[in-house]
């Protein structure tokens, strides 16, 4: 993972769904750089499939850590993509 100016390493993942929708939280991503991987079909997925998802594609997750950010990622069973989130 990455490391920011303190030496932190950080790469948000979340299932928030609604990111799309929701300008404040789009604008703050942007605003601190914040590099994010929404789980978007994770609506019906227990804790552990959730896991397992993102484990089996955590070399791609790793090395997207490494891209300066602000950027958006969609993961899904099938593999990480771009997440477009446009401002309303």
């Amino acid at each position: 993972m990455a490391s920011d100016r303190r030496g932190v390493r950080s790469l948000l993942i979340t299932r928030d769904r609604r990111i799309r929708y929701r300008l404040i939280e789009k604008r703050l991503l942007r605003a601190y750089s914040v590099k994010g991987l929404f789980l978007t079909q994770a609506g019906h997925m227990n804790m552990w499939e959730i896991l397992k998802m993102v484990m089996r594609h955590w070399e791609q997750i790793d090395a997207l850590a490494e891209v300066p950010g602000p950027w958006a990622k969609s993961l899904t069973h099938v593999g990480i993509n771009d997440l477009k989130l446009p401002d309303y």
